[in-house]
Parts: structure tokens; sequence; C-alpha cells
């Protein structure tokens, strides 16, 4: 299975799928245009990855901001992974102010899914 890499640019973040090592990260800002469309390869990937069994996922969730329409991509995303890999994924959702440490709980908390969290800065 191919990897996916879709590089980070003013509005979208930054996509980094590694099948081998089951290391998922988005990373950077999340307000693009058409989330949908923007978002189709990742899900895409998720639904082949899933199929091929990985023994193990992290999923790093380094997102400075995000919209409304990014949100209910990650909370499909998350409800995906943990649905089919609940005890063998690991999501680690990375903050730097108070709000993306709320919306990190909030998702958590209505997803089902224990998150870890970790406090970053961002310079």
């Amino acid at each position: 299975m191919e990897n996916l890499y879709i590089a980070q640019e003013s509005l979208t973040p930054m996509l980094n799928f590694d099948y081998e090592s089951g290391v998922l990260e988005i990373c950077g800002y999340s307000q693009p245009q058409n989330a949908v469309i923007f978002y189709k390869p990742a899900m895409k990937w998720l639904i082949g990855y899933l199929k091929k069994s990985p023994k193990y996922t992290i999923l790093h969730v380094k997102l400075e901001q995000f919209d409304i329409e990014s949100s209910k991509f990650l909370f499909a995303f998350i409800h995906k992974l943990a649905s089919k890999r609940k005890k063998k994924s690991i999501v680690r959702w990375y903050y730097a102010n108070r709000i993306m440490q709320e919306a990190g709980e909030d998702m958590s908390l209505m997803l089902g899914v224990p998150f870890e969290f970790v406090a970053i800065n961002i310079e």
C-alpha cells in the first residue's frame, strides 16, 4: 500500500500517512476552500489502510486552527479509525492554547475515544 503525503499550504494542513509505521500525521492550519474535496484522498486512504489490518496506528493531530468543515472530517476520520481499530490505535492531540485543547476534549468526549493530550509551544 502506498503512503499518503500532501504538503502543507497556507490554508491546508500537511497530511503524512505512513502505512509501514502506522503513523498518521495531520499538521498545520485546516481551513480549505472545500474540505470535502481536500480530505477525500485521506478518507480513501484510510479505508484501504483499514482493509489491510495494520498492527498498530498512532494518529498525531497537530492543528493550530481548524474550521467547522475540517472538524467534521476529523470527527469522521477518527470515528472510522477507532471503530475498526479500537484497541490498536492512539489519538495524540497536540494543542498550543486552551481553545484547541477544549476542541480535542470535546471531540474525544463525543466520540467516546480517549485521546492523549500534549501541550506544545508554537512560535
